[in-house]
């Protein structure tokens, strides 16, 4: 009976050595992806930063004053004039969304509007109504009225 309680607790620890084991080997593992992805990263930044230097990488993100201002999303549709600065993905820049008269260009059909949408917008903006469905053509500028 002695020999059989022997075996079983040598059995439990092999089993508990080797689950801590494989513990510690996948933080590990975890860990060092991590490194090598913050590695990757940080020489991107470094190579975009080098060929255009810093400042000029920072302006770059914003979008100069006279720039039109495109409209892709139903979101930045309902922004305008609102002084708010929103970044837009396809352009990569932050924008600033003033009241300005002809400084909007529509880049997509927005047909998700609501009624309550359009009428808030009817004095921003000329729209297209079509079928109880409102939309705005690609490549209209909106006018501010």
């Amino acid at each position: 009976m002695l020999k059989n309680e022997k075996g079983s607790i040598t059995i439990y620890v092999i089993i508990t050595m080797l689950f801590f084991s494989v513990f510690i080997m996948s933080i590990y593992i975890i860990n060092s992806r991590k490194f090598a992805t913050q590695l990757e990263a940080n020489a991107d930044v470094k190579s975009i930063y080098e060929k255009g230097g810093a400042e000029k990488t920072y302006v770059s993100h914003f979008a100069a004053d006279d720039e039109e201002i495109p409209i892709y999303t139903r979101e930045q549709l309902l922004s305008i004039g609102s002084e708010d600065r929103i970044y837009i993905a396809q352009e990569k820049k932050i924008y600033k969304f003033t009241k300005e008269p002809d400084k909007y260009i529509l880049k997509n059909n927005i047909t998700n509007l609501t009624s309550q949408d359009v009428s808030s917008l009817s004095t921003k903006l000329l729209y297209v109504k079509n079928n109880n469905e409102y939309k705005l053509k690609n490549n209209y500028l909106i006018k501010i009225k």
